[in-house]
């Protein structure tokens, strides 16, 4: 029997380069709240501001803390995104009538694909030195590029199940 067309890939995504200061700041920011709250400088506003501080600072370090897990299963792919490692949403499903192109993202070739107002989605990590792919799609009347960073065992998948769509140059 040969290789399976289920292939899982979890890639993250580089943190902002902003994302440190931003994550120092929110935790001053919320020790400040909570000496200001127990001094009683605010008044009875300090728990609202400490809740509030709190409930800011969580949100940031989860929105700055981004994984992308890919599922490719039978010519159809499926990626969502992982927020702080917990909150988990879909971003696009497609099936495998529906992709038209995979190949570098670099690629002359996809040229031949892109339209004017198509929807781009970057699932990528973003890192300098790594090899993102585009996969075109359409559903319906709407054409989404979606770029994404496949492993080998991933874009192996996709060459068997899709041998005339995925491109290597």
């Amino acid at each position: 029997m040969g290789e399976s067309n289920y292939v899982e890939w979890l890639v993250k995504r580089k943190e902002p380069a902003y994302g440190f200061f931003v994550k120092i700041g929110m935790l001053c920011l919320s020790m400040l709240s909570v000496v200001a709250a127990f001094t009683g400088f605010l008044g009875m506003f300090g728990i609202i501001i400490v809740i509030l501080v709190f409930g800011a600072t969580y949100y940031l370090f989860l929105n700055l803390n981004v994984e992308y897990e890919y599922l490719f299963a039978d010519g159809g792919l499926s990626v969502d995104r992982i927020l702080g490692k917990a909150r988990r949403k879909k971003v696009l499903e497609c099936e495998r009538e529906e992709v038209m192109v995979v190949a570098p993202a670099d690629s002359y070739s996809l040229k031949d694909y892109e339209k004017a107002g198509m929807k781009v989605v970057n699932c990528s990590s973003c890192r300098p030195g790594s090899r993102p792919y585009a996969l075109i799609f359409q559903k319906g009347p709407d054409t989404t590029k979606v770029i994404l960073e496949p492993n080998e065992k991933m874009l192996g998948a996709m060459k068997r199940s899709l041998p005339r769509k995925v491109l290597s140059q």
